[in-house]
């Protein structure tokens, strides 16, 4: 196939016919009319998926092409299941306004590189996302900032994903440029930061791993090794539009074509590579995690033989980073050192971001890797996992919408349960002498935060503030779900409304574990404003000039290139839904049920927490206004 970019854009492009087809391998090509519906005026791209069908009584696989055009507008979608010799068009949400490019994971699941303007000077990026085969079209990234276009994608894994920002914004203040990145295969994506420099133009992308890539640009092109955490200047030509990778058994080839056209090898790795990431029904996600529980268990044994089988289990069913740690650490255990760096070498390129797993910080000081450290290999390792640490990014949220605000039911101080237990913990001297609601929510949470030690797998306590204290009296410890509840419900107890908000990552619904994490947020009447409490670290949400800060603030003050407060990142991360009750009364059991999730724009609601368990709130907002009202009058 050959796309044709049309007349009334590029100068001296005066051809009508968008495609062209040949069977001869391009010594002759015949113009396409057959295309149904309204008139193609020009394509930027195609891709080719896979479509399985029933072949004689055999699962069989046809190719279909899919095209879509063009830059300037207007939109088209069209595809292809014979060839090329016929097409079929489908619709695309207005909101696209011109098409650069189209890749499809499957049958299903595709996205198109798009732009909201076909004016670029009121454009922003856009991508826009099929899970129904391009029937319909959902957005599932826009810029923030006008005179920005998509334009292409690289997907190395089913997981992983990449597109370039372009932007044309006049303005030399308007200097970074991004990288739009996912790692839950495409429903969700994050900004990543290319470089600040006005001059830069991006175009093509390609990526030889989830880590290892390059971006085609004016006037010099890019190349990252971390994920796009960091990247440097590549020499391969100017304005770089298409980047094309070659597999072989001997290597990869790439060939880089711009103004000039540029090639480069990279031999095959001595290792075996990572896995992509297995197709995960709910009774494997369940087996995945006895195997992990188990394993994990095992290794703490030092009963490295029992551990082996379930770890081989672990990775052929669920190939993610920490099923090759636990891999690796096996290896080193048993001797095998070219295993234990093959295996750790797949956990560094899967898992090197994902701060719950911090395998840059257990390669430097884990016990598992003493015998490791001496090797030439190991530096290199580390390297490149401190290189692709995990930072916070800036989360986006919407404008007020005019969305009506929910506004939670309160009890009073005077509330039976709530007056037995400030009476029973004596609270009230607690928080003597506190000058403001400031300090007095510093004093509970603090107070709250010795009561036990955290741990991570407490599944059998009570569900209530007076009756965890109690417990926790008795030696018990709890998870951050218990802080959460036990500061809430101290703060309500002394007259200050107090609620729950659970929080989750961007990959809730695929990520194994690690995915959530408790605090609370309480309404401080005399700043007339909500702050964050986090009783498990012992910490209030308070910027450098001694502002209260709400959860949104707090996390995405995090994204600062100095925050005024240290903070875990694999708690961090867990702050992008964040899942707000209706109901705070007291006693807890008798509360109504319900809940609100607020998100940032283009993410898609979550519908699953760790692959198993359904999540579902009520309602689903992008508009901090919704959720951030001043409480009811307490009842």
């Amino acid at each position: 196939m050959l796309g044709n970019i049309g007349p009334g854009y590029f100068p001296g492009v005066t051809d009508p016919v968008p495609v062209y087809r040949t069977e001869d391998g391009g010594t002759t090509w015949t113009p396409v009319t057959t295309i149904e519906g309204a008139p193609v005026v020009g394509l930027c791209a195609f891709d080719i998926v896979q479509v399985p069908f029933i072949n004689a009584g055999k699962l069989d696989k046809r190719p279909r092409i899919i095209g879509v055009g063009r830059v300037g507008g207007p939109v088209a979608y069209i595809w292809s299941d014979d060839l090329g010799k016929t097409w079929k068009q489908g619709k695309v949400p207005d909101i696209g306004a011109m098409a650069f490019d189209v890749k499809f994971l499957d049958e299903k699941r595709g996205f198109i590189a798009s732009a909201t303007n076909a004016d670029v000077s009121s454009a922003h990026a856009l991508i826009l996302a099929t899970q129904d085969g391009g029937a319909t079209w959902q957005q599932v990234y826009r810029s923030e900032r006008p005179f920005e276009t998509t334009w292409k994608f690289s997907f190395p894994t089913d997981q992983v994903g990449y597109c370039t920002v372009q932007s044309y914004n006049p303005d030399p203040e308007a200097s970074v440029r991004y990288v739009a990145k996912t790692l839950d295969g495409g429903k969700t994506w994050k900004e990543l930061r290319l470089v600040d420099d006005p001059a830069v133009r991006e175009f093509g992308i390609a990526f030889v791993d989830a880590d290892t890539g390059w971006v085609g640009a004016m006037p010099h092109g890019f190349a990252t090794v971390d994920g796009g955490v960091t990247w440097h200047d590549v020499k391969f030509g100017n304005a770089v539009n298409k980047i094309r990778l070659i597999r072989t058994a001997e290597g990869v080839t790439g060939y880089a074509i711009g103004v000039d056209v540029h090639t480069m090898h990279m031999p095959a790795n001595d290792h075996k590579p990572a896995a992509p990431p297995a197709d995960m029904t709910k009774e494997t996600a369940q087996r995945a995690m006895e195997l992990r529980q188990q394993a994990m268990e095992a290794i703490g044994a030092k009963a490295f033989d029992k551990a082996r089988p379930l770890v081989d289990e672990l990775v052929r069913i669920d190939p993610v980073a920490d099923a090759y740690a636990m891999a690796a650490a096996i290896d080193v255990a048993q001797g095998r050192t070219n295993e234990a760096f093959g295996a750790l070498d797949n956990a560094v390129r899967l898992g090197a971001d994902d701060p719950v797993l911090a395998l840059a910080d257990d390669l430097r000081d884990g016990d598992d890797w003493k015998s490791l450290r001496t090797d030439p290999r190991f530096a290199p390792l580390l390297a490149r996992a401190q290189a692709a640490r995990w930072k916070a990014q800036l989360l986006q949220f919407a404008a007020t919408t005019g969305e009506t605000p929910a506004v939670s039911r309160y009890s009073t101080k005077d509330n039976a349960y709530l007056a037995a237990l400030r009476t029973k913990y004596n609270l009230d001297a607690i928080i003597a002498g506190c000058r403001g609601d400031m300090e007095r929510v510093k004093m509970i949470c603090a107070w709250v935060h010795t009561r036990w030690s955290h741990v991570g797998d407490a599944n059998s306590q009570p569900h209530d503030p007076m009756g965890l204290l109690d417990a926790a009296a008795k030696g018990d410890n709890f998870r951050c779900v218990e802080y959460g509840i036990t500061v809430a419900g101290c703060l309500n107890a002394v007259g200050l409304p107090a609620r729950v908000v659970g929080a989750r990552s961007a990959d809730v619904e695929t990520r194994p574990f690690g995915a959530g994490h408790v605090f609370a947020e309480v309404w401080l009447a005399d700043r007339k404003k909500w702050m964050f409490v986090d009783a498990q670290m012992n910490i209030v949400g308070e910027s450098g000039s001694g502002e209260p800060l709400n959860a949104l603030e707090f996390r995405n003050a995090l994204a600062e290139p100095r925050p005024a407060f240290v903070y875990p990142d694999g708690l961090a991360m867990c702050m992008y839904y964040f899942d707000y009750p209706n109901d705070e009364r007291y006693p807890i059991d008798t509360r109504a049920k319900g809940s609100i999730t607020l998100g940032p724009v283009g993410a898609p609601e979550p519908k699953v927490f760790q692959r198993i368990w359904p999540d579902h709130s009520e309602r689903y907002t992008h508009d901090p206004a919704v959720v951030y009202a001043p409480p009811a009058t307490p009842e």
